[in-house]
């Protein structure tokens, strides 16, 4: 009997020590999870700067747009509503990102440039901007005469020799008027403007003004009816085409109220409001970037093929440093829904969702379909520590 008895107190005193084994193990797992809350709640990381090799995370609900990634390139996709929600997970494709059927209206984004200005290149500012408005550089001339804006502002303020020279590139007047001669060799170029426009970068030092001249090209009304009236005639000469000026000219003289004020059209082109709205959309993009890992965060990396119905793809694995893989998880658990970025020297690899907090330092990017481009990424990575 007291054998029993003995039998059953040492079952009971097993079954604590297991329960209390369970117990400290729950304790310091949860333990674990709120210091490992803690120290990313009240960690604030320095920005990074763009390094050859950029893990970007896209605020897709501060931007209203999201990106869609195919062939290297990357296309900026803005919501046809006010906001693309964060939830909206609609499109994975098989490049890592979101793919077709977008409804909204779509522009390329230019990510050599983007990155190129967040590292203080004022060269890359004007392209940025220009891609971001639609402006190619096809629709600039092969020949082009350069004006700045402090010179086109003089010429506008009554410098008379500004001025003059000012209105013989253009081969019309500041009222919109002809001119008494005609210089045959700049009508179909007119003038390209170097308009200053200014993006803010967010440095590892802060807030800093990166400004760079934006091409706008100009022509007068009268020199665009010139084009289009002789653009068809075979054989054109100096003196035929001086005739066809005085033609046009004529033309514009008998209904005056047809006559552009050329100096306003100048003014406007120059003016805070104008340079205000081409800014606006390339702000907004940088605004809603973070750099969180560059090659110096990333320990190594490697990719393997896999079959998919459309063909092989590619599965890309990269081991974050401690640092990188704090960042990442920081900023994927306040960012469910939007989206992460891999860019190559400028070229866009893949744009998938966060699905979920990306807490380990091991990470897959999966399902990118060109080789090349995820070779090339892996031996930046390999590379880079190679030779340190």
């Amino acid at each position: 009997m007291s054998t029993q008895v003995r039998t059953s107190n040492q079952s009971r005193a097993s079954t604590k020590i297991v329960i209390g084994f369970v117990l400290l193990v729950g304790l310091g797992y949860l333990g674990k999870n709120l210091w490992e809350n803690h120290v990313l709640n009240n960690t604030v990381y320095p920005p990074l700067a763009p390094a050859r090799l950029n893990l970007v995370g896209v605020d897709t609900k501060k931007g209203g747009y999201h990106i869609v990634v195919a062939n290297g390139i990357a296309t900026l996709v803005q919501s046809s509503s006010e906001n693309f929600g964060a939830g909206d997970t609609q499109g994975q494709g098989d490049s890592g990102g979101d793919s077709g059927g977008d409804s909204g209206e779509k522009k390329r984004m230019p990510l050599k440039e983007m990155i190129e200005t967040m590292q203080g290149n004022g060269e890359a500012v004007g392209r940025f901007v220009a891609v971001l408005n639609d402006m190619k550089d096809e629709d600039l001339p092969a020949t082009r005469i350069y004006w700045t804006k402090d010179d086109i502002q003089k010429a506008l303020q009554g410098d008379p020799t500004l001025r003059s020279k000012l209105e013989n590139d253009l081969n019309t007047s500041l009222d919109g008027k002809p001119l008494d001669h005609f210089r045959p060799t700049t009508f179909e170029t007119g003038i390209v403007i170097k308009l200053p426009v200014t993006i803010n970068v967010t440095t590892p030092t802060g807030k800093k003004p990166v400004t760079g001249d934006l091409l706008v090209p100009f022509q007068s009304t009268l020199m665009k009816a010139l084009f289009q009236r002789v653009k068809e005639v075979p054989n054109l000469t100096s003196t035929t085409l001086a005739g066809y000026y005085a033609e046009v000219s004529k033309a514009s003289l008998d209904n005056p109220s047809r006559l552009q004020k050329v100096s306003d059209a100048l003014t406007q082109i120059l003016s805070d409001a104008n340079v205000k709205t081409l800014t606006q959309l390339p702000q907004e993009v940088l605004d809603s970037i973070t750099i969180l890992a560059n090659d110096n965060m990333i320990q190594s990396a490697s990719y393997h093929p896999e079959d998919s119905p459309k063909g092989p793809v590619y599965n890309m694995d990269v081991k974050l440093t401690e640092e990188g893989r704090n960042r990442l998880w920081q900023y994927s658990r306040n960012n469910v829904g939007t989206q992460l970025l891999l860019v190559t020297d400028g070229i866009a690899i893949a744009a998938p969702r966060i699905g979920t907090e990306l807490a380990q330092t091991d990470l897959s990017i999966e399902n990118m379909p060109d080789e090349s481009l995820v070779k090339q990424a892996v031996s930046i990575i390999n590379g880079s520590k190679a030779g340190k």
